[in-house]
């Protein structure tokens, strides 16, 4: 196909036709013309505007009208800069700073503008009137506790202003000294006020543009004096970043957070009689916590929330309503408030837990799953020693809780609660140990008072838990063990480097918040007790474990042994006391059980009484307080190394007790008590199977143990001193 000779279709254009059309005398006439005209143009508006300015504009009779209205019928202060005028824009006043109070004394600002153009009616007529304000870059600052708008609204009755302009407008919000609006996209805010009635609409910029914050809105608000005024408005907006709404988003759907974005829209009605809001939000990249569980860290977490607010003036009466919903579940919160007392409900459903789990930050390494779905209501009765009504039934099924610390999976767990009566049933693993849990409980929530005024709500039980365990092997809590420990440890570390004072256990959380008010029995079975690894299994453990009336009374028994392990605290006082006992007989071991002198003692089977007792509101005190007192029988003992067992040269050349055979088993007793930091040994008895018998005593020195042992090798009686160090005697 022929193309088209487009480029024959133009002529070129040469340097040196432009130099000829510039060089026309014609073009050179119009040039010259039309900037004289600029010229007389601006010249003529300039000396209009300061013939009217100094004929006509009053400039101390409008700085002292604006600065009468403003202290008077607002009761604020206000600091006015030069005033000047334009015919396009009519009178310009340059920097009006409005304050929150009646003067600045304290620097808080409610309105700062850089220039405000007042557009009047005519230039020329007996009695002009202000027909349109214009504020220029504003910067408002609104404190909800301020009155300052309803004397706003009863002023704008009386004016006769047609349209307000903010241009430019930024805006922050306050609840006392929280922020709930930090708007720093501007936008431009038009009201215009048509009889009693203001409209108004507002903007930063065309809506269906990509990829950028937009906010647009309009509404109206009927003026009645003396009465509220009727609000309604509409908005909506896109890409907004969080923090430029932190306050709002927080109570709308009860989530801090310092990183993200939301879209959405808004509706609110505002009448004498009712208020309405309603919102429908979508939240991305959202990183905080939920003010339910402030110590839960979510990361990047994308939700849509719905939220609904409804208050009945006349009766006093709100309702709060949240729907959330995203990739791992729905859930809903509901509120209603009549006369001081709520009833509320919460909905949940999560078809797999995995996936909320992996939105947050404390569970990294924690696998938990299964199916979680429930519903639970309370209401508030105003009887102070009843204060709330439960009602709720959930189901977590096949379930997984796994972490460092602990491995549980259950096949069904099911609760109940009908007016406050708790059933709750589970079975599962715990470690592939099987395990039923039954529990049936009635509860009860009183209404207290702080010191400081606030209310708080403690939770007092009366019922019993019934499980059953098939095998606890105790090797398998070192973990959690070991946590425990080091959070003890941690919390007495603080305590003694911040010289914390002892606190009363009665005024502690734990204690007002649930001890105080139960009354609650466990009773259950193990069928089997194993140490470690390979060890010897010990059968048939009940254990009951009973909170009343201040005490905790625990103890777990063997059948047709003599082997228990107790627990006794009278918790009920500033300090508490407690008291643990563990008696075991013929127990059978066969695992190391410490080491001496770097060698590890390995009993066939142990006696052992063992009593330890304390006071104190924390562990600190616990611990600088604690007695503990044991008597020691270790049968049928062995020594070995941690690399070669037995190897007799090793034996008998670090081993410190002269003459002993490495073949022989021996029997190892002794008593030890424990105080402060000092440890004591008494009676200790060392025999072997062929009758080499030591006998002794030791202590801590230096926090190591030092032992005096005599005995008699062949017809010679020798005394020898061992002091323990780096896992040698010397």
């Amino acid at each position: 196909m022929k193309s088209f000779p487009i480029e024959t279709w133009f002529r070129s254009i040469s340097i040196d036709s432009i130099k000829s059309f510039l060089g026309n005398r014609l073009f050179r006439k119009i040039s010259l013309g039309c900037i004289s005209l600029f010229i007389i143009y601006f010249g003529i508006m300039r000396y209009l505007e300061y013939r009217i300015f100094d004929s006509r504009i009053q400039v101390n009779d409008i700085r002292n009208f604006i600065t009468q209205v403003i202290n008077d019928d607002l009761s604020k202060a206000v600091d006015l800069g030069i005033i000047e005028f334009s015919i396009w824009e009519g009178i310009l006043i340059e920097d009006l700073m409005i304050s929150q109070e009646e003067d600045f004394t304290y620097n808080r600002k409610l309105l700062q503008s850089k220039k405000i153009g007042l557009k009047l009616s005519s230039l020329f007529s007996k009695q002009p009137y202000i027909k349109k304000i214009k504020i220029i870059e504003p910067m408002i600052h609104i404190d909800t506790g301020d009155d300052f708008f309803s004397s706003l609204v009863d002023y704008l009755l009386k004016a006769n202003f047609q349209e307000v302009e903010f241009s430019g407008l930024q805006i922050e919000v306050y609840d006392a000294e929280n922020q709930i609006l930090n708007l720093q996209q501007k936008s431009d805010w038009v009201f215009y006020k048509k009889e009693d009635t203001i409209e108004f609409r507002f903007s930063n910029g065309w809506f269906w543009l990509p990829f950028v914050t937009r906010i647009q809105g309009n509404g109206s608000i009927q003026l009645k004096e003396g009465k509220p005024a009727n609000v309604e408005m509409n908005t909506r907006w896109k890409n907004l970043d969080i923090k430029e709404v932190s306050g709002f988003a927080s109570w709308i759907h009860l989530f801090n957070s310092d990183e993200g974005s939301t879209s959405g829209s808004l509706k609110f009605q505002y009448s004498e009689f009712s208020q309405n809001l309603y919102t429908e939000t979508e939240w991305k990249a959202m990183n905080g916590n939920f003010i339910f569980f402030p110590k839960v860290i979510w990361e990047d977490i994308d939700f849509q929330n719905k939220f609904t607010y409804t208050k009945d003036i006349p009766s006093q009466t709100k309702t709060y309503k949240r729907t959330y919903s995203n990739n791992w579940g729905d859930w809903s919160y509901s509120i209603e408030n009549t006369k001081d007392l709520e009833s509320s409900k919460i909905d949940w459903n999560f078809p797999d837990m995995e996936d909320l789990f992996e939105s947050l930050s404390v569970a990294k390494e924690t696998n938990v799953n299964g199916s979680f779905q429930g519903s639970l209501d309370w209401k508030e009765t105003g009887t102070r020693n009843n204060w709330f009504i439960l009602n709720g039934k959930f189901t977590w099924q096949d379930g997984k809780w796994q972490d460092t610390e602990l491995d549980l999976n259950w096949d069904k767990w099911e609760t109940q609660i009908i007016e406050n009566q708790l059933l709750s049933k589970g079975s599962g693993q715990v470690f592939s140990s099987r395990f039923n849990l039954d529990a049936n409980a009635k509860l009860q929530f009183w209404k207290s008072i702080r010191p400081d005024k606030s209310n708080y709500y403690p939770l007092g039980m009366n019922g019993s838990i019934q499980t059953k365990l098939d095998t606890l092997q105790l090797e398998n809590w070192y973990n959690l063990k070991s946590s425990i420990q080091t959070y003890i440890q941690k919390e007495i570390k603080d305590r003694q480097e911040k010289i914390l004072p002892e606190e009363y256990f009665t005024q502690q959380k734990i204690y007002k918040y649930l001890l105080e008010e139960m009354n609650l029995t466990w009773n259950g079975s193990i069928q089997k007790v194993i140490i470690q690894d390979n060890a010897s299994e010990s059968l048939d453990w009940n254990h009951s474990v009973i909170i009343q009336a201040g005490r905790i009374t625990a103890k777990a028994s063997q059948k047709n042994t003599s082997n228990s392990i107790s627990f006794n605290s009278q918790f009920a006082t500033k300090s508490p006391y407690m008291e643990m006992n563990l008696n075991l007989v013929d127990f059978s071991w066969k695992k190391p059980l410490f080491n001496l002198c770097g060698y590890s003692v390995l009993p066939e089977s142990l006696d052992l009484e063992y009593r330890f007792r304390s006071s104190g509101a924390d562990f600190n005190s616990i611990t600088k307080q604690g007695n503990h007192t044991s008597i020691w029988n270790l049968k049928k003992a062995k020594i070995m190394n941690a690399t070669e067992e037995f190897e007799k040269e090793n034996i008998n050349s670090n081993f410190p007790i002269p003459a002993w055979d490495k073949k022989e088993s021996f029997d190892l007793g002794f008593e030890m008590d424990h105080y402060f930091e000092n440890t004591y040994f008494r009676n200790i008895t060392l025999v072997s199977s062929s009758g080499n018998e030591w006998k002794g005593f030791g202590s801590t020195k230096n926090n190591l143990p030092y032992y005096t042992l005599y005995g008699k090798v062949g017809t010679e009686f020798k005394t020898i001193q061992l002091l323990e160090e780096e896992d040698t005697c010397k």
